[in-house]
Formats: C-alpha cells, structure tokens, sequence
C-alpha cells in the first residue's frame, strides 16, 4: 500500500509503518507492543514539539522499582486479556462446529483437496465419493473403503 508502481521504495517506509504498529493497541493484549516492552509509551513526533509531562524521580532506585512495578502490572493484565480473548475465540469457533460421529457401514465423502495443473482451484472437486466406513478407529478417524456403482 505504501510503494511505488515500480515496488523499490517499500524499504524507505519500514521506519514509519513499524512505528505505528509498536504504538497502536493490539486488541488481545489490551497494550501497544512498546508499552509491553518498555513499559511506557513511545515519543511521538508531536510528543517533542509540544512536549509531554514526565515523571520524575529522585534516583535510579526509585526509577528501576517504579518501572518493574509497572511492568509487573502491564505484563500480568495483558495474561488476563489474552486468556479471556483466546476464551472468546474459542467459543466463537465452537459455535459453528458440532460433534458429527459416524457408524460402521455408513456412506461417506472422502475430503481430498488435490490441486491439478492449469485449472483453477476454485473449481476442482474437493469432494470425492462413495466411501464406506469400514472400522471407526475413534471418534475421529475412521477406515474407509472406495465402494464402485453407489
């Protein structure tokens, strides 16, 4: 999105585009990346024209327990924020699927994705059949057996 026509100058915008990925929020962690790793947010262009309040204090000391403080608390929020994202996702996916299982003798399609030369993908038969079950082996994989004239 950012090149030329002729594609050469993509390297030129690394610097810009890496910068607004670090200070953008993620919304899994709930944090910008720089946040996470710094514990505090980066200086922007603006931040240096029209300046930022900055915190102070009294040693390095205070500094360092200050910032492990911080880090502790980001770190341990974005846990929390990432296990209740990836629960959300979970249930999410989950709805959209159910517990299919099949029995011995059954008639089925066997899924096979097979990509043939100068043809299009999108039209290929992804689907190939009449298959029989022969032994379920659990209750995901099963033995199947190509059946002829069905």
């Amino acid at each position: 999105m950012f090149v030329d026509k002729n594609q050469r100058d993509w390297d030129q915008h690394l610097p810009m585009l890496l910068m607004a990925y670090r200070s953008a929020e993620h919304e899994s962690t709930g944090y910008n990346p720089a946040r996470m790793l710094f514990g505090h947010e980066l200086r922007m262009p603006c931040d240096v024209l029209l300046g930022r309040p900055e915190e102070t204090f009294k040693n390095t000391n205070e500094y360092i327990s200050h910032l492990k403080e911080r880090m502790l608390t980001i770190h341990q929020w974005a846990r929390e924020k990432l296990y209740f994202s990836s629960e959300k996702m979970k249930a999410r996916y989950n709805v959209k699927t159910s517990n299919k299982t099949f029995k011995e003798g059954e008639m089925v399609w066997l899924h096979n994705p097979q990509r043939k030369k100068r043809l299009s993908p999108k039209l290929q038969y992804q689907w190939e059949g009449h298959y029989k079950i022969i032994k379920c082996l659990n209750d995901v994989i099963y033995r199947i057996q190509k059946t002829v004239g069905v």
